[in-house]
């Protein structure tokens, strides 16, 4: 009898770790506090109590019990199962055994062949309180949220209270969007980028002690491509700890994906069972900003969450990926009015001065070309319909060289500068072309020329004058 109390001792004690319980006795009921709607709470009775009447009590598995080889064969190294039936625990069970005693009688539990019969089970609409009314004797109760309990129920207990104490799991989505004074990658909600570009994706799950069927899902608006290759987790083996989950579009095949997501990772109850701690899952993945990111005005969104549980969910967190235009108006000087000026041709060049290749959209509209863009031009030319607009920028220094004027008008000298710059959607380049004969200026090869002309007559007349004055002297001599 002693050891049959130790046994509860311990059992009451992994109660407690678990829950705040109020006291661990008090009439036949267990009852689950902070329970969350939607999950489903689930007691199996394993073991029966009997007593002599005189306040003495054991527990017994009935030898035609499913739960037999449970404590047989599963839980030999927790529990004595004696011939008779009477259930003891072994010396010195640590609340962490218990727990492992937990999950091995949810997993026998589960599988059919086992035949386990469920003693109660209720999903509650509504956060509050699940009571279950029970017989004496011995318990799992299992909740879809990931806690597990064993108790006891007995002629000295009225009721036992169990706090429902699972934390939810958090997530945090972020971007990269540059570097810190060190060099090290920094990430955040926002960033910006080029079309073609790729922009890297974090996202940060705090997993806790319990965590059950935890799936990540990740949508990105159509101005994302996804490259399904860059998916990886820090410290977790791809097919052994999760899996990765995309849409299927082949024929006669069914999409897996129900949510319009861009892909699921689902991890394996295996590797979820190995959380005992409070622990951060980092999952990395990258995508390819392409060209319908021009529509999305307020940028380009990628929201991601986590459902955990049977019913719970986290929110979507969000971020925002934007691009940039640049618009050009090529004016005729002499006019106040800055109407659009025809037919001059420019290049767009980085901040390298490296010509950079556009993509013609339609009308005044150019784009910057990615690498799978064969139709990509080199220069364009202006109109007299509106400015000449750039999109698919990215924040840096940019350039515009005028390659040719219009008909009766002077080439442009030298580049016009233009900043883009993070937060300013669009940056507005204003260019005037004056009409009219260039004449040589200062530091030209005109003047160079006339100043060659200039020095040689300089000379010429020097030379004569001192022929003529030597020519003199002689006569009068």
């Amino acid at each position: 009898m002693k050891t049959t109390k130790k046994i509860f001792a311990v059992l009451i004690t992994f109660v407690l770790m678990l829950s705040t319980a109020i006291p661990a006795f008090a009439a036949n009921s267990i009852t689950v506090q902070n329970a969350k709607a939607g999950e489903t709470y689930t007691v199996y009775k394993m073991a029966d109590l009997t007593t002599d009447g005189n306040g003495k009590y054991s527990y017994n598995v009935a030898a035609d019990s499913n739960w037999t080889n449970f404590f047989k064969q599963d839980a030999k190294d927790y529990f004595n199962l004696a011939a008779n039936g009477t259930l003891t625990a072994k010396e010195n069970l640590s609340a962490e055994d218990m727990e492992t005693v937990g999950k091995l009688a949810l997993a026998y539990a589960a599988k059919p062949e086992n035949n386990i019969s469920k003693t109660s089970e209720t999903t509650p609409d509504v956060d509050g309180v699940v009571t279950f009314s029970v017989d004496n004797g011995y318990y799992l109760i299992s909740s879809t949220l990931g806690t597990l309990a064993i108790i006891e129920s007995n002629p000295s207990n009225k009721t036992t209270d169990i706090l429902e104490k699972n934390e939810g799991p958090g997530l945090v989505k972020e971007v990269e969007n540059g570097t810190d004074d060190a060099g090290n990658k920094t990430f955040g909600e926002t960033n910006s980028a080029a079309l073609g570009d790729k922009v890297n994706f974090k996202v940060t799950i705090s997993a806790k002690k319990g965590a059950k069927n935890y799936v990540m899902h990740d949508k990105m608006e159509k101005g994302l491509t996804l490259d399904p290759d860059t998916i990886s987790i820090a410290g977790l083996i791809k097919g052994n700890d999760y899996t990765v989950v995309t849409p299927i579009v082949a024929e006669g095949e069914t999409n897996p994906i129900t949510d319009d997501c861009t892909f699921e990772i689902k991890f394996t109850q295996s590797y979820l069972d190995q959380i005992t701690a409070p622990t951060d899952i980092v999952v990395t993945y990258s995508a390819i900003l392409n060209e319908d990111a021009l529509t999305e005005t307020d940028g380009v969104q990628n929201d991601a969450k986590l459902t955990y549980g049977d019913n719970q969910s986290t929110e979507w967190d969000e971020t925002t990926t934007n691009t940039y235009t640049v618009d050009l108006l090529k004016y005729d000087g002499q006019d106040d009015a800055k109407n659009p000026l025809a037919g001059a041709t420019f290049q767009f060049k980085d901040a390298d001065k490296n010509v950079l290749k556009l993509v013609h959209i339609s009308g005044n509209d150019y784009r910057l070309a990615t690498d799978d863009d064969a139709a990509a031009v080199d220069s364009f030319t202006t109109n007299d319909t509106e400015k000449i607009h750039i999109k698919g920028i990215a924040p840096g220094t940019y350039y515009f060289t005028e390659t040719e004027a219009p008909e009766g008008y002077n080439l442009l000298d030298g580049d016009t500068m233009v900043e883009v710059k993070a937060g300013e959607n669009l940056a507005t380049v204003e260019v005037a072309n004056n009409s009219g004969t260039e004449l040589p200026s200062t530091g030209g090869m005109g003047t160079t020329i006339l100043y060659v002309i200039g020095g040689a007559l300089v000379v010429g007349a020097a030379v004569v004058l001192i022929v003529r004055r030597r020519m003199r002297g002689t006569e009068e001599a």
